[in-house]
């Protein structure tokens, strides 16, 4: 059972472009763009697969990546200006 976020953090690039992280399963630590995230699939390994068709192994489990997704969505939404109805 993996503990939530253990292995996984919100990265903000230089450039201004908000990435999850996440660990492959050989250890090393890759960033994804969370706009590019097709499918998260358990089987029972966690499988991302990205609208390019790549696909990444990570030690995160699904939920964990429906995690750090909402995080980010939660953030980016957060610093957006809220105007009143008219």
């Amino acid at each position: 059972m993996h503990s939530p976020t253990a292995n996984a953090s919100l990265r903000l690039k230089k450039w201004g472009k908000t990435v999850i992280e996440v660990t492959k399963l050989d250890g090393t630590k890759t960033l994804i763009n969370q706009e590019l995230i097709e499918t998260v699939e358990s089987t029972p390994d966690t499988v991302v697969t990205l609208t390019t068709g790549r696909k990444i192994i990570t030690k995160e489990s699904r939920q964990e990546i429906d995690n750090l997704v909402k995080s980010y969505r939660k953030e980016l939404y957060a610093n957006l200006p809220i105007f009143d109805r008219m």
